[in-house]
């Protein structure tokens, strides 16, 4: 927690332990896919991105190579009731053609985004010159692995490794006594246990390094 009283409005952020190092070359995408798909399910009539935008909130999503992070801001006031429909999609997302249509459409977009952004595409090559396996992968996939994926493959990723074990939470700007508690209301929510073990492992410097300008 880090509190700053001055603050207008409050900043939770989760970190699950699903992020690319969980991917294979042939699954990679599916941790992007995942956490958007996540933000896709519908929550009281609507996808859980714009309840919770209805509300006077925003909740964004990213992928790492170790984490997928989720980051819900409010007033201080609203946020208790905001990281209840963050936690119920988190715990029971509704993964259907649609829902996975709409995620694929906002990954993909993502992807271009990258593409065209010279800091973007120098990050990844850094990432994947330092990291072996999948932390290295490109962070959304690509269009062609995307297209592979159905509710199945979603549905096991996260129930695989979305789990409270090795779950982080942080609480910034004006952080009260119920933001505090729903930060912990967050990771208590998320299901017991732990998912599989990986070690991220980064490449041996070669004699003649690479040089990226």
């Amino acid at each position: 927690l880090q509190s700053d009283d001055t603050a207008m409005l409050a900043g939770l952020e989760l970190f699950v332990s699903a992020g690319l190092d969980h991917e294979s070359d042939q699954q990679n995408g599916l941790a992007a896919l995942a956490a958007q798909t996540i933000l896709e399910s519908p929550v009281n009539g609507t996808t859980l991105g714009d309840a919770i935008v209805a509300r006077g909130g925003s909740v964004t999503c990213a992928v790492g190579p170790q984490y997928a992070r989720f980051y819900l801001e409010a007033p201080p006031g609203s946020i208790g009731a905001l990281t209840a429909l963050l936690s119920r999609a988190l715990t029971s997302p509704v993964i259907t053609p649609a829902t996975l249509a709409a995620a694929r459409a906002a990954v993909t977009k993502r992807i271009a985004d990258d593409e065209n952004n010279p800091v973007a595409v120098g990050m990844a090559m850094l990432r994947q010159s330092y990291y072996d396996g999948g932390a290295g992968l490109p962070t959304n996939g690509t269009t062609a692995t995307l297209a592979n994926f159905v509710e199945a493959d979603v549905k096991s990723f996260i129930g695989a490794h979305y789990r409270r074990g090795g779950a982080i939470v942080t609480a910034v700007g004006h952080v009260t006594a119920p933001v505090a508690a729903a930060g912990r209301t967050l990771v208590s929510a998320l299901p017991d246990g732990t998912g599989d073990t990986v070690v991220t492992t980064s490449r041996a410097f070669a004699a003649t390094p690479k040089r990226i300008v």
